[in-house]
């Protein structure tokens, strides 16, 4: 455990010694800087896609990143469909990647931050693993306790 244990929460699940003691992440919207999605955690290292049919894809309050495996169209952050259920559709075009009972990725970004920008992609409808992704381009991941600077990439630890 490092010195500043302080600033850690321990996520749900996790065990010592792994990387249990992560910190808390926002994602944001590259455009406005508005939260999207708040207090998610990493998942712990060893994490694999669960992709069959009704499985949720990543737990709720946690987040991965994309592999090729997780089905995503381009490198992403995946997190459950409990987490983005605030967002948005497009104006003008919510039905955009309607499939026969819910949202695919087939037909280009459908989750909207309120300022109006494409953020992500909802995976709902029932030919689709059930997740919602932001592409990497389209976002920036934040500390939830900093008020300003320091955006992490996933190539930052």
């Amino acid at each position: 455990m490092d010195a500043d244990h302080s600033r850690h929460a321990r996520s749900p699940g996790g065990a010592p010694g792994s990387r249990a003691f992560t910190v808390e992440m926002r994602i944001l919207c590259k455009q406005c800087g508005a939260s999207l999605v708040g207090n998610l955690f990493e998942v712990d290292e060893g994490f694999t896609f669960d992709i069959s049919e009704g499985a949720e894809v990543v737990p709720p309050r946690r987040f991965a990143f994309s592999k090729p495996e997780s089905g995503c169209r381009e490198p992403s952050v995946v997190v459950s469909l409990a987490d983005a259920g605030m967002l948005g559709k497009p104006e003008g075009d919510p039905d955009r990647g309607y499939g026969c009972c819910g949202y695919t990725d087939t037909a280009g970004l459908n989750l909207t931050c309120g300022c109006g920008f494409d953020v992500g992609y909802e995976c709902s409808d029932c030919t689709v693993p059930p997740m919602a992704y932001f592409p990497l381009t389209r976002i920036e991941l934040k500390r939830s306790e900093e008020s300003g600077g320091n955006k992490l990439s996933p190539a930052a630890s």
